[in-house]
């Protein structure tokens, strides 16, 4: 007699569970849904640094990468809606999975996260304290007027493309210095520039020649790639 494992016939069953249980929706859904909850369960799943910048009006802090997440995500009510958004949404759609997987029954996911948020004007609370960061459109426009092609990498802390790349794109800094110009920009800290330069994702590159953009990619990249963009 054979025997068959069950495993993949209860994955295949669940999987439409899970994704009836999470759904993504726009910032404009999300506000929404929340104005009409009573009380509201929202899950920012961002660094306690980037939720300290300014982050949705009632909103609670559990950062997806620390350790205590899952602890802290059970503590919430399952049978209530919770909603989640992080900084573009990679993280909130990681969450949202995780939590419908542990029988939350409706887990709403915000498009884009909290830059699609800004981008459609929607209100930020931001601390008192909070202090502007980053560089101004001014300066940035500034510093694209350079003799020699300017690369521009926008980051973030937490984005593993990002950390990936990192050494890879330090070694061509160093390799061809004086062949190019090279500026990392921390997403986190240049809100309003990233949102003038409609700056969705985490890494975005940029390639300026003369001061005019000849170049814009999402994502990983190969060196190869950045060398023929560049010309060198």
């Amino acid at each position: 007699m054979r025997h068959y494992s069950l495993l993949p016939l209860i994955f295949m069953m669940l999987v439409p569970f899970w994704s009836f249980a999470q759904k993504a929706v726009s910032p404009e859904e999300f506000r929404s849904m929340l104005n009409d909850q009573a009380s509201v369960q929202l899950i920012d799943v961002r660094t306690a640094g980037e939720y300290a910048g300014g982050n949705l009006k009632g909103s609670v802090n559990i950062d997806i990468r620390s350790a205590d997440f899952t602890d802290r995500i059970k503590e919430l009510d399952q049978d209530r809606p919770v909603f989640v958004y992080c900084l573009s949404g990679g993280r909130s759609a990681s969450a949202s999975r995780s939590m419908a997987a542990m029988g939350f029954k409706e887990v709403y996911d915000m498009k884009g996260g909290i830059m699609s948020w800004k981008r459609a004007g929607l209100p930020v609370e931001m601390p008192e304290a909070a202090q502007p960061t980053g560089i101004t459109r001014e300066e940035y426009d500034k510093a694209l007027q350079a003799q020699t092609p300017v690369l521009v990498n926008f980051f973030a802390p937490w984005c593993g493309p990002c950390r990936k790349m990192k050494p890879m794109l330090d070694e061509l800094n160093q390799s061809a210095a004086g062949k190019f110009k090279y500026m990392p920009l921390n997403a986190d800290e240049n809100d309003a520039l990233i949102k003038s330069l409609v700056v969705t994702e985490v890494p975005t590159f940029f390639i300026y020649k003369d001061g005019k953009q000849t170049w814009k990619h999402i994502g990983l990249v190969e060196k190869d790639v950045l060398l023929k963009e560049l010309g060198l």
